[in-house]
């Protein structure tokens, strides 16, 4: 029940529709994603959303991380603000975001 509610609760909560585009491949098979349309600025902060699909599950059973970030571009550093892991291989170009 928890599941169904807190699918529900997102499809709610986050109804702009993103672009994910790939921008790098790990020497192992991961791939990375961002949606360039989506970074939002900030004096020296950048907001942006990305995902990793990898090559193989780890040994938590993930195959793939959907996050939110922000970048100091002064500072050189940055934090998650969001994640969400799946079992599977899940992102490959569209996903619902918060703009």
């Amino acid at each position: 029940m928890r599941v169904i509610f807190a699918a529900l609760l997102w499809e709610i909560a986050t109804p702009v529709l993103a672009e994910l585009v790939p921008f790098a491949e790990g020497t192992n098979g991961d791939v990375y994603y961002i949606d360039y349309q989506g970074i939002q600025k900030d004096g020296n902060f950048r907001k942006a959303s990305g995902a990793i699909n990898y090559f193989s599950e780890n040994e938590y059973g993930i195959r793939s991380h959907l996050g939110r970030f922000e970048f100091d571009c002064k500072e050189y550093r940055f934090r998650q603000l969001s994640f969400s892991c799946s079992s599977r291989t899940a992102w490959t170009g569209k996903y619902h975001s918060k703009k």
